[in-house]
């Protein structure tokens, strides 16, 4: 067995600390997005002023208020179109605020997931699926016998 010279060491040793630099900035950025999670608000007005909507950093619902009594006088339908409306910016608008402080993963249409425009099942063949690519039967007992520490241990060995 032959051990690595100084120079290799030196490679070893800025490619962990890079790896470990990169680690801390993701870190930062799930901090951030959990924050944004957490503490965020977004209040949405309706164009005429007659109510507004607050949401949570999820962008659930957590309150209406109505201004004035204009919408007392709205038909059922025209208030009730209103409240959809303004549920739907003010959801998109939360959702925009987390995903802007998200971490970027490649494969990973948060956004989608979000408002339910992705699959998550072919997300996660998309994201999932080249680390299978070679495999005879992926099925998650195969996937699970292929990473557990004997499976490894006998393709290490030879």
């Amino acid at each position: 067995m032959t051990w690595p010279d100084s120079s290799e060491l030196d490679e070893m040793r800025r490619m962990k600390d890079e790896a470990l630099a990169a680690l801390d900035q993701q870190r930062e950025v799930a901090r951030e997005t959990s924050r944004v999670w957490r503490e965020e608000t977004t209040t949405v007005t309706a164009e005429d002023r007659s109510m507004s909507m607050a949401f949570d950093g999820r962008g659930e619902l957590t309150g209406i208020t109505f201004n004035g009594s204009k919408y007392r006088s709205m038909a059922p339908a025209q208030l009730a179109s209103v409240i959809v409306e303004m549920v739907r910016k003010g959801r998109a608008e939360s959702m925009a605020k987390l995903t802007a402080h998200a971490p970027a993963v490649p494969g990973l249409d948060l956004d989608g997931l979000i408002n339910g425009t992705t699959d998550p099942a072919e997300m996660l063949e998309k994201l999932l699926g080249p680390m299978f690519d070679g495999m005879d039967n992926p099925s998650s007992a195969n996937v699970r016998n292929w990473f557990s520490d004997d499976t490894r241990k006998d393709s290490r060995d030879g």
